[in-house]
């Protein structure tokens, strides 16, 4: 009896003891487990928070740009940023601009979005003069930074206490002047945040078994916001078994967070083990005594228990580890997420290698004398390659906008040159499509602009080549207009129409996100990756603009970009030239009135002739007649052959390469000019009908025209180690006459400068023994310690790392290349450094 007794009593213990360790361990998960929530909520809301602050960025971006901010540009913005589904919790943003002295500043409110009833009558409001807002105003003015203004809640109706508003100012900065010392801010971009609304959504609504209160850390009077306040699930009467405080700075304040865990929360993690751990034990010490009092043989079964226990730490033991391994797993994988975007650029090092060797032998093939079958084969070789480069370009520009390191350029540049360039890519597909190509840019629109070119021109390729890729049937406008406002640049807007497919508001919606197509089935049946109107979109942004698109199904889209544009225009006085009356015949309106606007600052006043298919009943007086291939369905030649009665005929040819045309027109002694217009060539064209002197506005050379002079020969030193790139980089510049020493290191290029004379340097940046930068600052070197004059070096590379072109710059070089390398880039270069050294 007295073993039995000692049995239960020793078991009464042990169940005592592994109740309270079950306890202590149920208890340590509780706390973990409210530990991760609450980190997972604060995280949150400092997100949340800095996604507010950052669409106030933007806002200041808009009004930095601008001498004055219109409701309309305002409106656009908020629009564009979808405030109703992107932040419910945002009441609207505003734009208040300071003004007056600082004792008695003012800050009405100018333009807020959405505009409804509650916020159409914070229009023209001072914010300065309530006291907590304009201690805010000093606060983010004085110190550059943002800030946060809290209204205690007031009494409703009701009774109760209404919500509570934060007020978030960002200062939007001016340039430092006599006026404006350092610091100083031409106005705020403010939001006014419900904050019930941004608690709720993003604490109670996603875990129900907390609830947070929220108080200034300096005041610590009365909570601005108390969660789950008098909600069945809250239960705010009982008290909490678990709560944490954290401090939150935010907006130049100290915010203090309380959590409290609900009996929700603590009913779930508290469950039944430990009952169950204290029933079993009484069972357990019961049985233990009464098989204790009947056989001693049951001893076994202790040790068996004993051994249970041993392999259950074991298990707790492996979990631990498990546990380690993963947190070391996802430290890994941000690792890797960081070094996925030099990875890619690396890589395409690797790719663009290649391709420079395929693309400059094909084009040097090319203008080798080829049977049509071999020129066509080669044909088709470059426009893959130059496909595979888009592709790969594309993911490096969207990788690099994603870094913000894209670096814009600001130089001046003919618009309307780079309007016709920039259509060159798509002329092949549409002409094969048989699709219409307009463009045209109204006459108010300066031709000389200043901004980064390659960049505009890389978004209207983009656009131009969407717009013929997805048309079947029908035609593609491009036209430039100059937007009417009160801002100091200028600001044109490129627009880009076609008849295509269309495509659903749902689809519209997520054009401009990265690696998204709008029908999926269209991938395959169009190719491409996804990326090209998310660059256009942050590319516009980048430049200050805005992009939008508008499509109706079955009916065809517009995309549309507006961005500003310092002109660059001259007066120059010019002789008067006369103006010539030029009879169109042109079945497309369209078109029609696009040619008429490109000629019209020629001096040419082109008339649109009525859709017939004869000439006759056509009044005489006209100086040129000007006939569209394509015109009502006839023979246009034929028609073209009996106008030449009544003056001379130029025909329109709808695309270049049309060489059966081209014959057919020369046999009969008639004009061509080429679709899409080019305006100076077509200029030429019509006055050298007329048997007049030549245009005389300045033209760059088009396809057909006469080849200008050779330049003078240049002595070239190419140091590069690729045996591939070695014969195409040699063989260019043999074709484009200059005499070229190859060495294949950096170490060589020292030793050949020392011993030659050269008058251009092209350094491949990455070669044995040497690579080009050292090379470079070995051969500075020479020419400060010496008597030799600076030699031009440009840097050849097919990285497409950021900051790559700064960097080479940097260490001494004049220009930077990047590969596969464009036998007309190559030249043009050249040629500036041959002026330079004439």
């Amino acid at each position: 009896m007295l073993a039995a007794v000692t049995s239960f009593g020793l078991g009464l213990v042990l169940t005592w003891l592994g109740w309270r360790a079950e306890s202590a361990q149920i208890e340590a998960l509780a706390q973990r487990e409210f530990a991760g929530l609450v980190d997972e909520r604060v995280a949150a809301l400092r997100d949340r928070t800095a996604a507010i602050e950052q669409l106030l960025r933007g806002g200041v971006g808009i009004a930095a740009g601008h001498r004055e901010v219109s409701p309309i540009e305002w409106h656009n913005y908020a629009d564009a940023m979808n405030l109703p589904e992107r932040f419910p919790e945002v009441q609207g943003i505003l734009w208040a601009p300071l003004a007056g002295p600082a004792a008695s500043l003012v800050a009405p409110v100018a333009a807020i979005e959405p505009m409804n009833a509650a916020n159409r009558r914070l229009l023209g409001t001072d914010l300065a003069a309530t006291p907590a807002v304009r201690a805010g105003i000093d606060r983010a003015r004085d110190g550059n930074r943002t800030a946060i203004v809290t209204s205690m809640p007031t009494a409703t109706s009701a009774g109760r206490e209404g919500p509570v508003t934060l007020l978030m100012l960002v200062p939007v900065p001016v340039a430092t002047t006599a006026e404006h010392g350092p610091g100083r801010s031409r106005g705020f971009v403010a939001a006014t945040v419900r904050l019930t609304d941004l608690m709720q959504r993003l604490v109670e609504a996603r875990v129900p078994e907390i609830a947070i209160d929220l108080m200034d850390h300096d005041a610590m009077v009365q909570p601005l916001y108390r969660g789950h306040e008098g909600t069945v699930t809250g239960r705010r009467d009982l008290p909490a078994r678990r709560t944490r405080d954290v401090i939150f700075p935010i907006g130049g304040r100290d915010w203090l967070l309380r959590f409290h865990s609900l009996p929700a929360f603590d009913q779930r993690v508290s469950g039944a083990s430990a009952s169950v751990v204290a029933a079993a034990g009484l069972l357990l010490s019961g049985l233990l005594a009464w098989l204790v009092a009947l056989a001693v043989s049951e001893r076994s079964r202790a040790r068996t228990l004993a051994e249970l226990l041993r392999r259950s730490n074991e298990r707790q033991c492996e979990l631990d580890v498990a546990n380690e391994q993963l947190m070391r797993a996802c430290n890994n994988a941000l690792t890797e997420t960081r070094m996925q975007a030099e990875f890619v650029a690396n890589l395409s090092h690797e790719i663009r290698t290649p391709i420079q060797g395929l693309l400059g032998h094909t084009e040097l093939a090319l203008e080798l004398p080829l049977d049509d079958e071999v020129q066509e084969f080669l044909e088709n070789v470059r426009e893959c390659s130059n496909t595979l480069l888009v592709i790969v370009n594309n993911v490096l520009d969207f990788g690099k906008l994603e870094a913000g390191s894209v670096e814009l350029d600001d130089a001046p540049f003919a618009l309307r040159e780079l309007i016709a360039r920039s259509l060159r890519t798509v002329v092949p597909l549409a002409r094969e499509k048989e699709i219409e190509l307009i463009w045209s840019v109204d006459p108010d629109v300066p031709d000389r602009l200043r901004g980064d070119r390659l960049r505009i021109c890389e978004v209207l390729m983009n656009l131009l080549g969407n717009a013929v890729k997805f048309t079947e049937t029908g035609e593609v406008e491009l036209r430039v207009t100059r937007v009417t406002g009160h801002s100091a640049a200028p600001r044109m807007r490129f627009s880009v129409r076609d008849t295509g497919c269309g495509m659903s508001e749902r689809v519209r919606q997520q054009l401009f996100l990265g690696f998204h197509q709008g029908d999926p089935s269209s991938k395959h049946h169009h190719g491409g990756a996804g990326l090209g109107l998310a660059i256009c979109a942050r590319l516009v942004t980048l430049m200050g603009g805005t992009i939008e698109a508008d499509s109706t199904p079955g009916k065809g889209s517009e995309f549309a970009f507006v961005i500003a544009l310092v002109s660059e225009t001259v007066p120059v006085d010019e002789p008067p030239v006369p103006r010539l009356r030029a009879l169109l015949f042109e079945d497309n309106w369209r078109q029609a009135a696009a040619i008429a606007r490109l000629l019209a600052p020629h001096a040419i006043i082109v008339s649109r002739a009525p859709g017939s298919a004869e000439g006759a009943g056509i009044e005489s007086g006209w100086d040129v007649m000007l006939v569209a291939q394509r015109f009502a369905g006839c023979d246009a030649f034929a028609l073209a052959t009996a106008l030449r009665e009544r003056g001379p005929v130029v025909m329109l040819l709808d695309g270049p390469g049309e060489h059966e045309a081209s014959a057919r027109a020369a046999r009969l002694r008639l004009g061509t000019g080429i679709k899409p217009v080019d305006p100076p060539a077509l200029v030429a064209q019509i006055r050298e009908c007329l048997d007049a002197s030549p245009d005389p506005v300045p033209r760059r050379p088009v396809s057909g025209s006469a080849v200008p002079p050779e330049p003078a020969r240049l002595r070239i030193l190419v140091a590069e180690d690729n045996p591939v790139n070695q014969r195409v980089i040699v063989r260019m510049l043999e074709r484009l006459g200059h005499e070229v020493t190859l060495v294949a290191n950096g170490a060589a290029a020292v030793d050949a400068f020392d011993g030659g004379r050269f008058e251009a340097i092209l350094m491949d940046i990455e070669m044995p023994v040497m690579d080009g930068v050292e090379a470079t600052a070995h051969i500075r070197e020479r020419e400060r310690s010496g008597t030799r004059s600076r030699v031009p070096i440009i840097a050849l590379t097919a990285n497409a790392l950021p900051g790559d072109r700064a960097r080479y710059l940097a260490a001494g070089m004049d220009e930077h290349l990047p590969k596969p390398l464009p036998m007309g880039a190559l030249d043009e270069l050249l040629r500036r450094i041959l002026v330079a050294t004439t």
